[in-house]
C-alpha cells in the first residue's frame, strides 16, 4: 500500500506516484466528470502495480484515447537493484489503459539492462521514448548513457 502525504498543491492526502499520474488521469472523461475530488474516489492507490519493483512513470495519451503507461520494471532480487549483477533485470515496459483500473499485459520495449523512461512524444507520425542504460558506470554497470526508441504509429 502506498504513503500518503499532504500534497503541496492541495493538502488532500494522496500519494507522490498519483500526483505524477494526476493530469493524464484527469484527461479521461469518466474521471473528469468527478473532478472536484482532487483525489479522484473512484482511484486507488497503488494505480497500478506487479511483483517486483515498478517505478519510474511516464505516460502518453494516444489516438485511440488511451493511456499507454511505460515504466521502469524490476524483476530481481531487491538487494541486486543498484549493482552490476542487477542490470539484467532492469527492463523499461509498457501497458495500455482505458480506464485507470485495467490494464493490458505488460510488454518490455528495451531489452535488458534499461530503465528510467522519459515522457513519451509524438513526432513524424512515431512514437519517441527516452531512456537510460542502468545501472550506469558509477553503479558497476558496464556501460552509460542515454537511447531512444521509436515506434512508427502510421
Amino acid at each position: 500500500r502506498s504513503s500518503s502525504k499532504s500534497c503541496r498543491c492541495c493538502s488532500c492526502r494522496t500519494s507522490a506516484m498519483q500526483h505524477v499520474l494526476l493530469p493524464a488521469l484527469l484527461s479521461f472523461p469518466s474521471l473528469r466528470r468527478n473532478s472536484s475530488s482532487c483525489a479522484k474516489r473512484s482511484l486507488f492507490n497503488p494505480v497500478f502495480s506487479l511483483p517486483g519493483r515498478v517505478r519510474d512513470p511516464a505516460v502518453r495519451l494516444n489516438e485511440a484515447g488511451e493511456a499507454e503507461l511505460f515504466f521502469t520494471h524490476f524483476r530481481g532480487n531487491p538487494a541486486a537493484m543498484f549493482t552490476s549483477a542487477g542490470a539484467k533485470d532492469y527492463y523499461v515496459s509498457r501497458v495500455v489503459t482505458r480506464d485507470w483500473q485495467t490494464f493490458s499485459e505488460p510488454s518490455d520495449i528495451t531489452p535488458p539492462g534499461f530503465a528510467s523512461p522519459d515522457a513519451p512524444i509524438r513526432w513524424d507520425n512515431a512514437t519517441i521514448i527516452a531512456f537510460q542504460a542502468y545501472p550506469d558506470k558509477s553503479l558497476g554497470g558496464k556501460s552509460s548513457g542515454l537511447f531512444f526508441s521509436r515506434r512508427d504509429d502510421g
